[in-house]
Order: structure tokens, then C-alpha cells, then sequence
């Protein structure tokens, strides 16, 4: 089966900043697949969390926040517009930094959420933070799992930044057979072995193996434009390089490896992890 991450899309309802044709042509491509979508966060881009800080803080009319919930919610009907095919087929979706808490307390990603039959895997109060995912899948003796940790992301750094963090991240969780990062709009990923040994005996003979099971690093890219023709962007205000925009699909195999010694034959659980860039 595959797994499309989708994030960092930053509508702010002007169709000239982010690369709204791939990003259609994106989504009928992981469809054709059957894929399942993984949102990433950073749907809209209503107000980072310094900019909320300081609406909240400003003693503003309850008229201008009810006008600014209503912006905030007809930007995230448009993405649940773009988004409409995928209805139904979310493993869930992330809160990133990106987003809007209306008066009600209810913020716009869990409002998309509503909108796509998605589980929202924010916390209570709508915050970001990770999560963790398994899958069951049946097998033709008992049922197996594939794991997946996903985080919206922090920080900055470049592609060998990024990675750096994901290989950190790895080092604590084990069994987990993918992780998925985005924030950084950086398409980078990689495949790690987790290694381990085994130990047979029979008789007075000892029998040992080094198995290899291969984890997924993945960056899951994102689709606002960084340099845009007649206007000066965040990005290049601060010199930040550009990057290749768009998201990858991950394909991953629920398979069994044959492992054999002289005097042992074993079937070991060990998913194929292989990501494609768009």
C-alpha cells in the first residue's frame, strides 16, 4: 500500500503562491495508487504562533475576531475544496504551526478535519505536537503491524539538518518503520538498517546471524512558493535558499524474510520501505 504525506501548503487563497496544479496533479496520482494521505500540518496560512500571541493580545473588537474567524474558515473551506477527492482516505492529520483558533476554541485544522472524514491527531486543545500510527495487517497466520511516527516539525536547517534530527528521532523508537517530518519543506529522506543479532543452539553448536531491518526517513516537502515575481517573500527577505517544491509517496510492503544458517529457518517480519519524490 502507499502513503502520500501531504503539508506545508499555506493557502492564503491566492492561487499564484503555491503550486496549486502539482499539487492537484499530486493528489490524482496518490489516488490512482490507492494511497492513504498523511496531513503534515500548515494547511493554511492564517497566523503563526507569534502573530496569534499578539491578536489574542491586542484587546481587539469581538466584530474584527469574528471577522477573522470567518476568514480563517472560508481559507480552510478552499483547501477542503482542493483537498475534496481525498475524503475519507486520511490515516489523520497533524497540527502545524500555521493555523487559526476560532472564539469557540475549535481551530481550523479541526475544522478541515470535519471536512475530509480525517482523524485529527492534534492534542485536546489543539496544539502540535507528534503521533504515532500502526496498521494492522492480516496475515495468512495472525496479524502484523506497521508503525509510522509523524511530526509536523521544528526548527530550521538545511536537507543534512533535517535528516540529522529524523536519525535522533529514530534512535529512540524502536519497531517504528517509518518517520515523517515536514515544516522545512525539504523533499530529503533516506533509509536506515536497524540492525540486530540472533543466537541459535543445538547441541554444542552455536549458530549466529546479523538481520537488518530497513526504516524510513522521510521529509515530506510542501507546495508555497519561496520567490515570487514582483514581490518580496519572507524567504528571500531573510536569504533563505530555494528549494524543490512538492511531496513524496511512500510505498511500504508487508512481507516476510526467509533468513537461513546451516541448522535454522526462520520468517521474520520485515516491511520494504521505498519513497518515491514527486
Amino acid at each position: 500500500f502507499y502513503i502520500a504525506p501531504i503539508g506545508d501548503v499555506q493557502w492564503n487563497g491566492h492561487e499564484e503562491d503555491v503550486i496549486l496544479d502539482d499539487l492537484k496533479r499530486h493528489v490524482d496520482e496518490a489516488l490512482e495508487k490507492q494511497a492513504w494521505f498523511l496531513g503534515m500540518g500548515d494547511y493554511i496560512d492564517m497566523a503563526s504562533p507569534t502573530g496569534r500571541q499578539k491578536i489574542a493580545g491586542s484587546g481587539v473588537y469581538e466584530n474584527l475576531m469574528r471577522s477573522i474567524d470567518d476568514q480563517a474558515l472560508e481559507l480552510t473551506h478552499q483547501i477542503g475544496d482542493i483537498f475534496k477527492p481525498t475524503r475519507g482516505r486520511w490515516l489523520g492529520m497533524l497540527t502545524g504551526h500555521h493555523y487559526w483558533k476560532d472564539q469557540n476554541g475549535v481551530t481550523s485544522d479541526q475544522r478541515l478535519c470535519e471536512i475530509l472524514a480525517a482523524p485529527y491527531l492534534g492534542d485536546d486543545i489543539g496544539e502540535m505536537g507528534g503521533a504515532a500510527i500502526q496498521i494492522t495487517v492480516p496475515t495468512h497466520q495472525d496479524n502484523r503491524a506497521i508503525k509510522l511516527w509523524a511530526h509536523h516539525g521544528f526548527g530550521t536547517g538545511e536537507e543534512s539538518a533535517m535528516l540529522l534530527k529524523l536519525k535522533r528521532i529514530a534512535a529512540d523508537w524502536e519497531q517504528v518503520d517509518c518517520f515523517f517530518m515536514g515544516h522545512m519543506t525539504k523533499m530529503v529522506s533516506t533509509i536506515i538498517p536497524k540492525l540486530h543479532f540472533t543466537l541459535h543452539k543445538r547441541g554444542d553448536a552455536i549458530s549466529f546471524k546479523i538481520l537488518e531491518r530497513r526504516v524510513g526517513l522521510v521529509g515530506t516537502g510542501g507546495w508555497s512558493k519561496a520567490y515570487i515575481p514582483g514581490r518580496t517573500t519572507y524567504v528571500e527577505r531573510k536569504g533563505m535558499r530555494p528549494v524543490a517544491l512538492g511531496a513524496p509517496i511512500v510505498k511500504i510492503t508487508p512481507q516476510f524474510s526467509r533468513t537461513h544458517t546451516k541448522d535454522d529457518t526462520a520468517r521474520r517480519w520485515l516491511p520494504r520501505i521505498e519513497v518515491t519524490l514527486a
